[in-house]
């Protein structure tokens, strides 16, 4: 069994690469996303994405893409439970190209880095969901996980 770090960015995949991890189980990639008015460019993707490539080179990394942001998530209907709203997978319903993006922006990021990271997608709903993106993340060169 390995441990793995959860890091929100370079600066803490560097500071856990000094630990006992042996690589990142998740890396959120919706912190790229958190307090800006638009989404970040594919360059400025990959190169936030490349720091936590290279602090664990060779290593295992697991990148997970956007699942939605936090204010994205309206107030509890009253269950208990709060109304997650369109996330995950269908996140990308609204915005043609966001997969696509994140992927190319993962993809140069590995390239630029030799380390090849696995592809997480979060709240995966159904086989075809599942299929689809696996497909998708492999057209890519990446490792869906």
């Amino acid at each position: 069994m390995s441990i793995l770090a959860n890091v929100q960015d370079g600066a803490a995949a560097r500071a856990a690469r000094e630990t006992p991890a042996e690589g990142v189980g998740l890396f959120p990639i919706e912190l790229c996303f958190l307090n800006r008015e638009t989404e970040p460019s594919v360059a400025d993707q990959a190169q936030i994405n490349g720091e936590v490539l290279e602090a664990f080179s060779g290593q295992k990394v697991v990148i997970r893409r956007r699942v939605g942001q936090a204010a994205e998530v309206r107030p509890s209907s009253g269950r208990g439970e709060p109304d997650w709203g369109v996330r995950g997978m269908r996140i990308a319903q609204g915005n043609p190209g966001l997969v696509e993006r994140q992927l190319e922006a993962i993809a140069s990021a590995a390239a630029q880095t030799g380390n090849p990271p696995w592809v997480l997608a979060p709240m995966i709903a159904t086989a075809d969901e599942a299929n689809h993106f696996a497909a998708h993340a492999r057209s890519y060169g990446l490792t869906p996980g």
